[in-house]
């Protein structure tokens, strides 16, 4: 291709993949993303943390918990505006998540309190004073009946929610307030 014509077909490329390009059997498209200031459970064959979408630049509703962005780094705490090139397969029904830029980042209030919905297998131990979840992820219970309620989960097999807070360094533990037994 000569110079002069690859600014154009340089256009003309980007502009195929923002509409939506269907090649190899696969879709792509561009879209924006807000993900949650915290992550929550994916309830998959390992458990772990999905990222939290809460909108999409088209109030996409199909977006759901994604596994990863490549090239996105998730802070617990950080709401993020991103754009991601998002692939869908239609071979074998994945789709992938690509970081192309992050918009914004903005901190949660410093007492910003939210709910997760955990089971027995989220949890790697607990004690009297503190419990960790799967990847590493240290809790303090804000009172000794928060571990309780979380051991009596562990022990009776039963799916729990939890109330969790940031402690006032973010890199630290998170804060465990209540805990609600379910069925």
């Amino acid at each position: 291709i000569d110079t002069m014509r690859r600014p154009a077909l340089t256009l003309l490329l980007l502009g195929a993949l923002s509409a939506g390009v269907t090649a190899c059997d696969e879709e792509s498209r561009v879209v924006t993303m807000r993900i949650d200031h915290y992550q929550e459970p994916c309830w998959g064959m390992q458990p772990g943390f999905c990222l939290r979408v809460i909108d999409t630049e088209a109030g996409d509703s199909e977006v759901g918990p994604v596994d990863e962005i490549v090239g996105f780094e998730h802070h617990w705490g950080v709401v993020s505006d991103v754009v991601v090139m998002v692939t869908e397969s239609e071979v074998d029904g994945t789709t992938a998540y690509d970081l192309i830029e992050v918009v914004s980042e903005q901190d949660v209030a410093p007492d910003a309190l939210f709910e997760m919905r955990l089971g027995p297998e989220f949890v790697e131990r607990v004690d009297s004073r503190s419990f960790e979840l799967v990847s590493n992820k240290p809790v303090i219970c804000h009172s000794d009946e928060v571990c309780r309620s979380v051991s009596e989960a562990m022990f009776d097999g039963l799916d729990f929610n939890v109330e969790l807070g940031y402690p006032t360094t973010r890199g630290g533990a998170f804060i465990a307030y209540g805990v609600e037994l379910l069925d």
